[in-house]
This record gives C-alpha cells, sequence and structure tokens, in this order.
C-alpha cells in the first residue's frame, strides 16, 4: 500500500502558489473577562504567528500602523467606544493600508474557549464576515487553519477565474429561472 505524500503531511512548497496575495491588520483578541485574559493573549499570539507563517499574507500589527489622529493606533484602538469597535478598526486599516482587518473575542466558558473572529473589508468599508467557534485550550491551530480558509474564500473574488465562474452560474440561474415561468405558464 503505498500512501500519497499529502496524506503524510509532507510539506509541498507549491501549496501557496495559488493564492492571492492579501495585506491584514491583525487586531489581538479581547478578553471579554478578567478571567480570560491569559487566554486571550496566548490565542492571539498563535494566531498572529500562524497567519504571518503564509507566505501569501502580508500582516501588521497595531504598534505598525501611523498614528490615527495623533494617536498612537494601540491609544486609538483603547479610547474607542464598545460600540464603535469596527468603525475604528476599518479607520485603523486604512491607515495601514491593508485590504482586511481580522480581530475577534475570546471568552472561557465551562473549559471551552469561546472565539468569535471578524473579517472588515477596508477598501468597502464593511464587515465581510465573522464566525464564531468553541476551542479547547492548546486547539489554537484549528482556530488558525479556520482563519486561513476564511481569507482563502474571502480573496476568491479578486480572482478574475471565479469571477468568470459567479457570470456564468448567474446566466444558468436566469435560464433556470425562465423555464421554471415557462413550465409555469403552461
Amino acid at each position: 500500500y503505498e500512501v500519497e505524500e499529502e496524506d503524510l503531511g509532507v510539506s509541498d512548497p507549491e501549496r501557496y502558489s495559488d493564492r492571492t496575495a492579501q495585506s491584514l491588520l491583525f487586531i489581538p483578541l479581547l478578553a471579554l473577562d478578567d478571567y480570560s485574559a491569559s487566554f486571550s493573549r496566548d490565542v492571539s499570539r498563535e494566531l498572529f504567528l500562524g497567519l504571518t507563517s503564509l507566505p501569501y499574507l502580508t500582516v501588521k500589527k497595531l504598534r505598525d500602523v501611523p498614528p490615527v489622529f495623533e494617536t498612537e493606533a494601540t491609544l486609538y484602538m483603547r479610547g474607542c467606544p464598545p460600540e464603535e469597535e469596527l468603525g475604528c478598526q476599518l479607520i485603523l486599516g486604512e491607515n495601514a493600508s491593508v485590504d482586511r482587518v481580522v480581530s475577534g473575542t475570546l471568552v472561557e466558558e465551562d473549559g471551552l474557549l469561546m472565539v468569535s473572529i471578524t473579517f472588515l473589508n477596508v477598501a468597502l468599508t464593511e464587515l465581510e464576515y465573522s464566525f464564531e467557534v468553541k476551542l479547547r485550550p492548546g486547539e489554537e491551530e484549528t482556530l488558525v487553519r479556520a482563519v486561513e480558509l476564511t481569507l482563502e474564500e474571502l480573496a476568491d473574488p479578486f480572482d478574475e477565474n471565479v469571477l468568470v465562474d459567479e457570470a456564468a452560474l448567474a446566466e444558468e440561474e436566469l435560464e433556470r429561472r425562465k423555464a421554471q415561468k415557462e413550465r409555469a405558464a403552461m
């Protein structure tokens, strides 16, 4: 019995060659209670290291962002009212000249880490996607992989091959609806 290299987890140097390059501003996960602060630091560090290891991503930290309204980016984010966090993150993303801002929250509940991740599209100035996941401490690699896969999916619309496919799908959907109307009219 022969096992394919990918089944063995052998690293493939071509693995990322077809990925769309993206630049990100990573904002550490916000702990929702005092008890979760240490988990938040650890998970944020693992997530940041995981994302910076991907060759198609350029990842910036808050300290890499130029001052906003003459205020250091870290202080600007700390001073942002809770209901305005996404707006503040978009301003930071624009100031950092990145494609997306990745941030989130974390709280420990019954031995599990409840993590919420958001993806802001800076150019479109909108919340592009968010998800929540439950992890056990030590399962940070699962979160890194989920964020990586989400970023790949979010980048697809910028790939002209995907746009062609989407256009073809839209045309097929119109044809399907037209045929459905014709059958209903009979």
